[in-house]
């Protein structure tokens, strides 16, 4: 099973444009951080991997836990140890990136308990998602991502949200990165646009987007309702461009966007990937 990894052409992740990244309190994301607990002992973790509790730890600054957008992962993920045991820590991590939306958390957060948390696939070399070829690519293109590990499974929590969002901006660079996503309007479109691209590569991801646009399109009628929205004349390209993203955020403010959600699913089940059905419709 592939995934994260580089396109079925060899393409992979772009750099991002965001810049460096840094914690919560501008410290680097390879550098090491302490924490304290309530007896001011003093302990010393890497990555902002701090032991999360509600009362026990607290970062650098001692501020207090950023909760998730969402306060428990999805449904069928509740129990799954690499999501329950860090739902919380990565959620926080998440919450401390430069200028994050609320958009941004929850896309993070959906992507991380589809992929089972702080797991290694039995399958693959992927790592909460992340496969060494793509972890190795984005640390050439992204220099913010220089001092990682090599290695996905030695990756920290605040290193993975990093790592999610320099593929994410490399993704969706076309049209302005990140901040595409937050156009939408929708969390959980934005989270199942998302999703392709992480899970099927750019290309792969764009087409499947899409796919699902232009079903969704011929179904309004491009003579009626698509043409009412200045859809009628989408064409989709090999990238999720500024043009795509007119489209989706169009559909999702005329009350499509679950339509939409609908068609992208169907797009991705007769795709390459269509076997990981239940992961798929995860993103209804």
């Amino acid at each position: 099973m592939r995934l994260l990894s580089a396109d079925a052409d060899g393409e992979g992740g772009a750099a991002s444009e965001a810049g460096g990244w840094t914690g919560g309190d501008g410290v680097p994301v390879d550098e090491t951080l302490t924490a304290r607990n309530e007896t001011q002992t003093t302990q010393t973790h890497s990555e902002l991997d701090i032991e999360v509790t509600e009362n026990r730890y607290r970062d650098p600054a001692h501020a207090a836990l950023r909760k998730p957008v969402v306060s428990e992962p999805p449904a069928g993920k509740k129990d799954v140890p690499g999501v329950r045991d860090h739902w919380v820590r990565f959620n926080d991590v998440v919450a401390r990136l430069p200028g994050v939306t609320d958009t941004e958390r929850h896309v993070y957060g959906r992507i991380f308990a589809a992929e089972g948390g702080m797991k290694k696939n039995p399958d693959s070399s992927a790592f909460a998602g992340i496969m060494s070829s793509t972890l190795r690519d984005l640390k050439k293109e992204d220099r913010a991502l220089a001092g990682l590990p090599n290695d996905p499974k030695d990756l920290g929590h605040a290193q993975v949200a990093a790592v999610y969002r320099s593929y994410l901006n490399g993704a969706l660079k076309e049209a302005g990165g990140m901040e595409a996503l937050n156009e939408i309007g929708d969390w959980n479109t934005a989270a199942a646009v998302a999703d392709v691209l992480f899970r099927e590569g750019r290309t792969g991801g764009a087409q499947r987007v899409g796919k699902a646009l232009g079903a969704v399109i011929t179904e309004l009628g491009k003579d009626g309702e698509a043409a009412r929205l200045g859809l009628q004349t989408y064409q989709a390209g090999q990238i999720v461009g500024p043009q795509s993203i007119a489209a989706i955020r169009a559909l999702e403010r005329a009350g499509y966007g679950a339509m939409l959600r609908d068609a992208l699913i169907q797009a991705r089940i007769k795709g390459p990937y269509g076997n990981e059905k239940e992961h798929i419709e995860a993103f209804r």
